[in-house]
């Protein structure tokens, strides 16, 4: 169910039953007085005049709002093709970790999960699938996807509430004057040394022997917040000696290791980066670096991206306030959303849907050719900074399902030449 087929402006209204023409009375034949009709007729009548109220969609009063979208003029995603199917294992992955009986979603590859601690709230369930780019390829390339679950307890938001900016320890991550959201540092740090014990028993295993293997991060929702954690934790350059973990000293065994959300918070003072190795440099480090994919998707709209305590706080006031009225020549008042504390991580992508061209000129075959491509979905790349101010207030945006729907589109477009 869309909360948008709710808008909150049904009337419900209370018509007054019409007298129906009936045939005319006979001489002789008494006419039947009101007081004649039956206490169950009238009942009847009444309860078929009540009209049922439409469910009120608080959310929808922030679509009233002109900063509630970004530009139509956006520069667009440039991707190289064969990483379009490593976006559609992590979709699916980010999926299908909020699943761990696999009964809805199931994984290509062989998957391990490592469970929540039901008595901690610094615990996520992760799930570490082995498998090919690509079920047809006979690359001996594989792919570690490392997923990890976003918020679906109680338990969980304590972490999520525990948004105090603290300093990362130094042998974590070392960006000089950066903090971090402490309740995702817990959980990344929490994290390390399963993952650790995890990727060396896959490591260890026949399948991977003498196979080229690269480590992909991702997540939804908290879950991506704490994978680019992680990864940042990773990529850090070698030449950083106070970095040092269990997990971090595999990290040069993959060939490459790459990060991708989808609907996560933000999680910085700063924006986390990938490094950008000097041109000049040659090793393997700086191939690699070079190479690697650190992309967070944000459907437009989605409150999270956004989530910050005064924020939301706005958010509820918003929804709480009268609906505006529109000023003149239909133009929309603006909402006032204060600063957020934190940034959001990796290469901004923002993903929505293509806006209908109507009927454009074909100049090359001299016809008019319908080039409506609503159903066609777009992806463009912003910057942290484009959206502060914002007003997101579209909670199906936030599902990891649209979020799979929509890169598995992407992905075809750019199979088909639509990108």
């Amino acid at each position: 169910m869309d909360i948008d087929d709710y808008s909150g402006d049904e009337a419900t209204s209370d018509p007054k039953p019409t007298r129906l023409a009936g045939p005319s009375t006979q001489a002789g034949t008494p006419r039947r007085s009101r007081t004649s009709e039956s206490p169950t007729s009238k009942r009847t009548v009444q309860h078929q005049l009540q009209v049922p109220k439409a469910p009120f969609n608080y959310f929808a009063k922030v679509d009233h709002y002109a900063n509630t979208r970004l530009s139509p003029s956006l520069p667009p995603l440039k991707l190289y093709i064969p990483t379009y199917p490593l976006l559609n294992l992590a979709a699916h992955a980010s999926l299908a970790v909020y699943d761990p009986q696999g009964q809805r979603h199931q994984t290509s590859g062989n998957t391990v999960h490592i469970p929540k601690s039901p008595l901690s709230f610094n615990t996520r369930h992760i799930t570490l699938t082995t498998t090919p780019l690509s079920p047809s390829s006979s690359s001996s390339h594989t792919y570690i996807i490392i997923a990890i679950r976003g918020t679906s307890s109680t338990l969980d938001w304590a972490s999520n509430l525990s948004s105090t900016p603290v300093a990362p320890q130094p042998w974590f991550l070392q960006d000089a004057g950066n903090l971090v959201h402490e309740g995702f540092l817990n959980i990344a740090l929490a994290s390390l040394k399963p993952l650790h014990q995890h990727i060396n028993v896959l490591l260890s295993s026949p399948t991977l022997n003498g196979n080229k293997v690269s480590l992909c991060l991702t997540g939804h929702s908290a879950g991506g917040a704490v994978a680019a954690l992680l990864y940042s934790h990773l990529i850090s350059p070698s030449s950083a000696p106070a970095l040092s973990s269990e997990l971090r000293t595999i990290s040069t065994t993959f060939k490459r290791i790459h990060c991708i959300t989808f609907g996560s918070p933000p999680v910085s003072l700063l924006p986390l980066q990938k490094p950008s190795p000097s041109p000049l440099a040659m090793g393997a480090e700086a191939r690699r670096s070079r190479k690697s994919v650190f992309l967070s998707f944000i459907n437009e709209g989605d409150p999270v991206a956004r989530a910050d305590k005064a924020i939301f706080r706005s958010l509820v006031r918003c929804c709480a306030a009268a609906t505006p009225r529109a000023g003149k020549k239909g133009r929309k008042p603006i909402w006032n959303v204060p600063p957020g504390t934190f940034s959001c991580a990796g290469r901004l992508v923002l993903l929505r849907d293509r806006q209908a061209e109507g009927y454009i000129q074909d100049s090359s075959k001299g016809k008019r050719k319908d080039r409506e491509q609503r159903d066609k979905v777009e992806a463009s790349v912003i910057e942290d900074e484009m959206l502060r101010g914002l007003l997101f207030g579209d909670l199906v945006a936030h599902s990891m399902r649209v979020y799979a729907e929509r890169v598995e589109q992407l992905a075809v477009q750019a199979v088909v030449g639509g990108a």
